[in-house]
């Protein structure tokens, strides 16, 4: 019976003990969530408590100041989760500023002890974007915006901040991972009339505004070479190029852009996007061992026909001595 009697007494102490302590936690919990909403972190001048910021690499942010309601403060301290992205840099008690470093995110995360003995946190998401030369985009689908490189930053109740429709134009001025930063002008936008934020990269489509080629190229007889397409803007897809040459008994260039010299000539070498949308020409002049290709001086400008082209018994001293 004492054995039992004990046993009971047991089990009611742990089951107590139990209680008490999901009790404390909850309280603990509670106090600390009312705690956190309690710190607010301006950046600059600003008066709101900001949440995201997003910063140019090598740039550095405006000062960092926080306040807090209710508890006097001990001490205070901003670190960053990521410093190959971006460092800290104090500037005095309760400020700081941020250093960018390289492209990425990361957390500025603020701790403060109280005089009472807690522990208050607060944290700012960063994007640490490298600018690049504006060009436009087309939202391929209905696309979200964010106010940071990031669709679960988790600094506040919602880190997205609008939406786009399909079709819509924008213009990207920066990269930060996987998102685009852009820009687009819209009326009765504070300070500067530009509505800005994040958007995925699989969100939006870059389209193709021109092809640049060589303008000449020079070839002895045999000589083959890949003709180099650019394509503006940079981050535009590659599209299907389609090639062409008005004289491909001089020199041909196949469905991959490959010349390969036939004869002495000048030929015009054409490449287009598959759509007809965009065209560059590229002048192929070929040497034969012994002399030069060129177009006949006699013939009258603006005539029309083929162009006569001359050998020479010599060869010039360079490709551009005609």
């Amino acid at each position: 019976m004492k054995v039992q009697y004990w046993g009971w007494k047991l089990v009611v102490f742990v089951i107590l003990s139990v209680i008490l302590c999901v009790v404390y936690f909850r309280v603990e919990v509670k106090a600390e969530d009312v705690a956190v909403s309690t710190v607010r972190i301006m950046i600059g001048e600003g008066t709101e408590a900001r949440h995201h910021m997003g910063l140019a690499m090598d740039a550095v942010s405006d000062e960092f100041r926080f306040e807090v309601k209710g508890y006097e403060v001990k001490s205070s301290a901003y670190a960053s989760s990521n410093p190959d992205v971006f460092t800290i840099q104090n500037t005095s008690e309760g400020r700081c500023r941020v250093q960018a470093v390289s492209q990425g995110t990361g957390y500025v995360t603020l701790t403060i002890r109280t005089k009472d003995g807690k522990k208050l946190t607060e944290r700012i998401f960063v994007s640490v974007y490298e600018t690049i030369s504006a060009c436009d985009a087309v939202t391929k689908r209905r696309a979200d915006v964010y106010r940071g490189a990031s669709d679960h930053a988790d600094v506040e109740n919602n880190d997205k901040k609008g939406e786009l429709e399909k079709g819509e134009t924008i213009t990207l001025i920066a990269i930060c991972d996987d998102y685009f930063r852009f820009a687009r002008k819209e009326e009765n936008i504070e300070p500067d009339g530009y509505y800005t934020g994040f958007v995925k990269m699989t969100d939006v489509t870059v389209p193709v505004t021109s092809l640049m080629v060589e303008e000449e190229l020079f070839f002895d007889l045999g000589e083959e070479e890949a003709l180099d397409v650019e394509v503006e803007p940079e981050l535009a897809p590659e599209p299907e190029f389609l090639y062409d040459s008005s004289s491909p008994e001089i020199a041909v260039i196949d469905e991959k852009g490959f010349i390969q010299t036939k004869r002495a000539g000048i030929t015009v070498n054409t490449v287009s996007t598959a759509d007809g949308l965009h065209k560059a020409k590229c002048t192929v002049y070929v040497y034969s061992s012994g002399g030069a290709a060129w177009e006949d001086p006699g013939k009258e400008e603006g005539s029309t026909g083929n162009t006569t082209i001359q050998e020479s018994s010599k060869k010039p001293k360079n490709k551009f001595d005609f």
